[in-house]
């Protein structure tokens, strides 16, 4: 029923209490295991393809009945959380309430196997292993609510923007006024502005940053100014995005944000009375842009893929620093960790400015 309303921002709060031990993600070519149980460690890294017999498409429609969402890039972030709890499958009459189910994966050869995987709780102490490490620049400093550096090889500034709000210790005010004396004290030749994965928050807290840019008449050419967005990019975080936009000669690059342009938001909350259940929903409407865009898309897209992922490679950020006026295969070395055979591919992508 709040699904149904149409809006990421209107949901309700619940946490199942048993969920099958995969951990997977929707890349560009398929939903893949990354993390498992050492019993299925053979599923790592493979597609997922069906679960008790129904085909992962089929789960995936179904799934979506229950997401509060607004455009298909939500649903690529939520259902890969949602595919491993029983009571979300046991609701859509895949799987039986915290009984064991077949998980069918296929590698990529196309070739299947099967394994029953049995529920566990949650907030158990649970072994996981992995044989990937995924470790790109934006992922640096998770904890972090904003942070930057300057790419000294590259005269890029970099800023990695994770939410939409203030730390108390350093305010983002304190970090703005020091980016923005980057600018004139260095000599910097692009911006990049990451806004992958910023759930959003306080959108006002930018204002002066972009407004910093656009003054800047150096650096607020075609070219110079990059920002980021992805799947994770939500609420205010596209605000900023968008008057980025508007406001700058920014290009935006990735994939089209979970969060819609225009949309709903300011959320309150109320408690239902038998269950104690919390629903969370939006009280007012806000419009950005013209017409009703699902997503804010990118201007060049550009998509993660799982041999992307394994190779720890960010083919995001490697497209805008091969444009880079600096010494760009030392970067790609030094900082990416990059291989002479992953350049064309970087290449390609870069291309497509």
């Amino acid at each position: 029923m709040v699904a149904s309303v149409g809006d990421a921002h209107t949901t309700i709060a619940f946490e199942p209490s048993m969920a099958y031990p995969f951990s997977f993600r929707w890349f560009e070519d398929g939903i893949v295991n990354l993390m498992t149980v050492e019993k299925h460690s053979h599923t790592l890294n493979k597609k997922l393809v069906a679960i008790n017999g129904v085909k992962i498409d089929e789960v995936v429609s179904a799934l979506s009945e229950a997401i509060s969402h607004e455009n298909r890039a939500w649903i690529k972030k939520m259902v890969p959380q949602y595919l491993v709890f029983t009571a979300y499958l046991d609701g859509l009459g895949i799987v039986e309430m915290n009984e064991p189910a077949r998980f069918t994966f296929a590698d990529k050869n196309g070739d299947k196997l099967i394994v029953e995987a049995v529920p566990f709780d949650p907030t158990s102490k649970v072994e996981f292993v992995k044989n990937y490490e995924y470790s790109p620049q934006y992922l640096k400093n998770k904890g972090e609510y904003y942070w930057y550096e300057y790419l000294n090889d590259e005269a890029t500034l970099y800023f990695k923007y994770n939410l939409c709000m203030n730390k108390k210790d350093k305010p983002l005010s304190v970090v703005t006024e020091a980016m923005l004396s980057s600018l004139e004290e260095k000599d910097v030749k692009k911006v990049i502005i990451d806004l992958r994965g910023n759930g959003g928050g306080n959108s006002g807290l930018l204002n002066s940053f972009i407004e910093g840019l656009h003054g800047n008449g150096e650096i607020n050419r075609k070219g110079r100014i990059f920002v980021l967005v992805d799947r994770n990019t939500f609420s205010s975080a596209v605000i900023n995005a968008i008057d980025l936009k508007n406001k700058t000669e920014a290009i935006l690059v990735g994939e089209p944000t979970g969060g819609k342009p225009n949309h709903y938001g300011e959320v309150r909350y109320f408690n239902l009375p038998n269950t104690g259940l919390r629903v969370f929903y939006s009280t007012k409407y806000f419009e950005y842009v013209e017409g009703n865009p699902a997503s804010l898309f990118p201007d060049r897209q550009i998509k993660l893929t799982l041999q992307d992922f394994l190779n720890n490679r960010d083919p995001v950020l490697e497209a805008i620093i091969l444009l880079s006026f600096g010494t760009t295969m030392k970067y790609l070395n030094s900082k990416l960790g990059l291989n002479p055979g992953n350049y064309h591919s970087a290449g390609r992508n870069a291309s497509n400015f």
